[in-house]
């Protein structure tokens, strides 16, 4: 049901406050969409380094977490006829009907070296209600982009989670 671990979705069900006894979180929450997310990046003169992608199905939803070291980069998350991989321009194939990307703004997958720092899947198909697969498709000229296959045009909601830092994008079923 997890891909990587339990710690870091129970983590951020604490920071939700979704554990029994705590402040209820669901106003917390942006509302779901289906139209284009667009969000600057948190000040900062260090670009954040993405370093996984973990994901997960829920009763009503089914969750996207990147993993980032640093502050939160900027972020649009949008539908589009076709994914491909950045820099080549390659056709990036995943199961779904629909396709969706996410763009990590003022940021970066790799060290000073040129070496990979990403550590989650490159390119993964899933059976879950809504997401039928995750791909890596890039890390190019500041900008660290996945691509996502869907049953169809679903409501999703994204937003950032701090301290590690986090980009939390979910798919309604």
């Amino acid at each position: 049901m997890f891909h990587r671990t339990r710690l870091g979705l129970a983590v951020a069900a604490v920071s939700l406050g979704l554990v029994a006894g705590s402040t209820p979180a669901a106003t917390a929450l942006p509302d779901w969409r289906t139209d284009r997310v667009t969000r600057a990046a948190a000040d900062g003169v260090r670009m954040p380094k993405v370093v996984d992608l973990r994901y997960a199905r829920h009763a009503r939803f089914d969750r996207v977490v990147v993993d980032v070291r640093g502050l939160r980069p900027g972020f649009t998350v949008d539908y589009t006829r076709r994914l491909h991989r950045e820099g080549s321009g390659h056709l990036v194939r995943l199961p779904g009907k629909q396709k969706m990307f996410l763009s990590l703004t003022s940021a970066y997958a790799h060290n000073r070296r040129g070496n990979p720092v990403y550590d989650g899947p490159r390119k993964q198909s899933l059976d879950f209600p809504t997401l039928r697969g995750v791909a890596f498709t890039g890390d190019f000229e500041g900008s660290v982009t996945f691509g996502f296959g869907l049953d169809r045009r679903a409501p999703f909601r994204i937003f950032a989670l701090r301290h590690p830092t986090r980009i939390v994008l979910d798919f309604k079923h």
